[in-house]
């Protein structure tokens, strides 16, 4: 992608996640080249790549829309995010470096410092972000370019679809630790362990997401 694309897939994928841009929304290329401040050209090829990621659809007739996902379409994604981030977590444990383990502990205590002082839902935003952060560095300490592009569209639900709004105090304090655990396991090399925990902690995002209302 080109500078200007890489800036405009950056605005447009921010307003999506702030809640801007909601799902069904339309996305007009002329609108969305005055907000990014670039041609219709960059626009184009930013909503290719958000459409690669799951967040956009684009059709010949209605032009491109922020995706919205149904319950169905949840169950599909989690469980593709089971299998593919277990395999991440495993391959991590076996791959990471020692710079990998250090950004993996930093992210995850970032994530706990910011759990800590949480009010209800002023800093939701953040805290899901640091968690995407959390498990794209894992993909990248498992080093596999194939799995990478496998995972890049499920991996990103969590922040598409406000999960964090819908945790409790107590299930919030149960993926900080999730994320402590995996730490700890990638640490040890025990990539059995660091497979389960991850799957056990997509499971355990997934029943959150759908035994509450949006």
């Amino acid at each position: 992608m080109s500078a200007a694309a890489d800036h405009a897939y950056s605005v447009i994928r921010s307003k999506i996640f702030d809640g801007e841009f909601s799902s069904g929304d339309r996305l007009k290329e002329s609108e969305l080249s005055k907000v990014c401040d670039v041609s219709r050209t960059p626009v184009r090829e930013a909503l290719r790549k958000l459409e690669a990621d799951g967040l956009v659809r684009i059709s010949p007739n209605s032009g491109a829309i922020v995706a919205h996902w149904s319950e169905s379409d949840i169950l599909d994604i989690y469980s593709v995010r089971v299998q593919l981030e277990a395999l991440a977590a495993s391959l991590a444990a076996q791959r990471r470096t020692d710079a990998d383990l250090e950004k993996l502990q930093a992210c995850a205590d970032e994530m706990k410092a910011a759990s800590d002082v949480r009010s209800p839902h002023e800093n939701d935003l953040e805290i899901a972000r640091v968690n995407s952060d959390f498990h794209h560095l894992i993909l990248t300490a498992a080093r596999s370019r194939a799995l990478a592009a496998a995972a890049s569209q499920v991996i990103e639900a969590p922040l598409m679809l406000r999960t964090f709004r819908r945790y409790e105090p107590e299930r919030l304090m149960r993926s900080v630790s999730d994320h402590l655990e995996l730490v700890s396991a990638i640490r040890a090399r025990d990539s059995a362990l660091a497979g389960s925990l991850m799957a056990a902690h997509i499971l355990s995002g997934l029943r959150t997401l759908v035994a509450q209302p949006k």
